[in-house]
């Protein structure tokens, strides 16, 4: 029973995790180098990797039912808690804007459907099923993230042929060196699923650390071969949304299957994501279900119809600057918990420092500076 739990836990995070954030990775890889980009996946992997033992770490020291709020209220304090509950909502509704993005585009190029049109059909659809709530959500999501992984293998595989090893460089564009950690933060922030894997796993410390690092090591390996494969095949006429551009590439069935993995993808982060926002507000501020579920999926659409549509610009903004800040709240709060702990001490001002850099080069990029 404890062995079910403990990879329905690990799908929780990859569930979590495994999004839109995929496919803004090719186009920052093709600016900065391909060898650049593959250095920092690893860099803030394994960043990510530890700020997620540090959550966990904290929703085995702190008792009672919490969410992100609640745990910085309970070991910053409750201004701390304030703050730092604004942010990571913020950053979790920057987190289901690609969703509008990037399914308008899917569902034309499937079904011929106008692109606004889509948007609103799958924004409905999404907002519905959400409703059902975080189990309800990630009872679907076994199947969901299985067909992923499968179609993303499919793509890759059918993929190989067309490379050009010439587009795999180890640097491409100087001024482009650190762009691709916005959208690596971006593609793997997900601090929402470790109370459900708190849930499942209770005080269980060895298998938490085990299946948080099994899901990021997964992840980590699927994104670098994922860009590795577009950026190879494309080249220079890799965009933010590469898929539409791919599936004309490829076999008319494995395009299709590509335009339908970005669309089940964009589903399955958009619901997982909104799940836990409900849950945020509901466990944390105390809200009623229907007003919570009415606020988050509102929101989002709001920011989309008043032309929120560049995605690699919202995944840089959103996973660098409030993800970052999410990042930072964590990491302070991490010294505050008791021995003995899931990383050492120390790991925080390494950890720490690559989430502060993710933010002053996003800033930079969006003042121009870089």
């Amino acid at each position: 029973m404890l062995y079910i739990r403990f990879i329905r836990a690990v799908v929780i995070m990859i569930a979590t995790i495994l999004g839109l954030g995929i496919l803004g990775l090719p186009l920052v890889f093709a600016r900065a180098g391909y060898g650049i980009g593959l250095v920092e996946l690893i860099l803030v992997g394994v960043s990510m990797t530890c700020l997620y033992l540090m959550y966990a770490e904290m929703t085995l020291d702190v008792r009672g039912k919490n969410r992100y709020a609640g745990y910085m209220r309970q070991l910053l304090g409750a201004r701390a808690g304030v703050i730092a509950g604004v942010l990571f909502m913020i950053s979790m509704f920057g987190g289901m804007l690609p969703f509008l993005i990037v399914t308008g585009p899917f569902l034309q190029g499937l079904f011929g459907v106008n692109v606004l049109t889509g948007s609103i059909i799958m924004w409905l659809l999404a907002s519905t099923m959400m409703f059902g709530g975080m189990r309800f959500v990630v009872r679907a999501e076994f199947g969901i993230i299985l067909s992923l992984t499968v179609v993303y293998l499919l793509l890759m595989i059918f993929s190989f042929p067309h490379v050009d090893w010439i587009n795999v460089r180890w640097s491409s564009d100087p001024q482009a060196t650190l762009l691709p950690i916005g959208v690596i933060l971006f593609a793997l922030g997900g601090i929402g699923a470790i109370p459900e894997m708190h849930d499942l796993l209770g005080r269980e410390r060895k298998k938490i650390r085990k299946a948080i690092i099994v899901a990021m090591s997964f992840l980590i390996v699927l994104y670098a071969l994922f860009a590795l494969f577009v950026v190879g095949a494309l080249g220079p006429i890799v965009s933010q949304n590469p898929l539409p551009i791919l599936a004309q590439l490829l076999p008319k069935s494995i395009g299709i299957l590509g335009l339908l993995v970005g669309t089940v993808s964009a589903f399955s982060i958009y619901t997982v994501i909104g799940s836990e926002l409900i849950e945020t507000f509901r466990v944390d501020f105390g809200w009623k279900k229907f007003s919570a579920w009415l606020v988050v999926i509102t929101l989002p659409l709001i920011a989309y119809l008043a032309g929120a549509r560049e995605l690699t610009a919202v995944m840089g903004f959103f996973g660098s600057t409030f993800g970052a800040a999410v990042g930072l709240f964590i990491v302070v709060a991490y010294g505050k918990t008791k021995a003995p702990r899931l990383v050492p001490l120390w790991v925080r001002y390494p950890v720490g420092a690559v989430f502060l850099l993710g933010a002053l080069v996003e800033i930079s990029y969006t003042l121009g500076v870089l």
